[in-house]
């Protein structure tokens, strides 16, 4: 044997080196098709961006002229105006300051599917940050920068919208 391995060391180290070549080439392109279905692609929001804005409306912004489809309330958030729009799918709370603390969202069918797609791909990488609450017929899922709103009926929950707060 001892003689077969000193007469064949220079086949045995060319087999040796041929078989880890094809190995590390398939090893290598695994590795390129793993990285191929882990790469993520960039989300843009649509609708809603959680601790940043809903729309065009930024937390943190001026807060815009309002047009004569939103009226005033200062009964709803103590010491901000809320601004409800005519058709009831926003509510912008506006500080004493002029900027926009908070925007409620509770969307039409139309705009529904488009929220939730954002809402469904930011909470892949998000928790809730607290147990979900109730008040009255509504609960209230606490996320960071946005609270998820459900109603509850005959113990069913169907979500209706979204408050987009800052960030804390």
């Amino acid at each position: 044997m001892k003689d077969f391995l000193i007469a064949e060391y220079k086949t045995l180290l060319l087999v040796i080196l041929f078989c880890g070549s094809i190995f590390s080439w398939f090893y290598v392109r695994e590795l390129e098709k793993d990285a191929e279905k882990t790469k993520k692609t960039e989300w843009v929001y649509q609708c809603l961006e959680p601790g940043k804005r809903v729309g065009i409306y930024h937390l943190g912004a001026s807060a815009p002229v309002f047009d004569d489809t939103w009226e005033a309330r200062t009964d709803s958030v103590p010491g901000m105006t809320s601004w409800h729009h005519q058709g009831g799918d926003m509510i912008i709370n506006v500080s004493a300051d002029n900027t926009i603390r908070t925007i409620e969202i509770y969307p039409s069918d139309e705009t529904y599917e488009t929220c939730q797609a954002d809402f469904d791909n930011w909470k892949k990488t998000n928790q809730p940050t607290a147990a979900p609450f109730k008040a009255g017929s509504l609960a209230y899922y606490r996320y960071a920068g946005i609270h998820s709103v459900s109603r509850i009926t005959d113990g069913s929950i169907t979500q209706i919208g979204w408050i987009v707060t800052g960030v804390r």
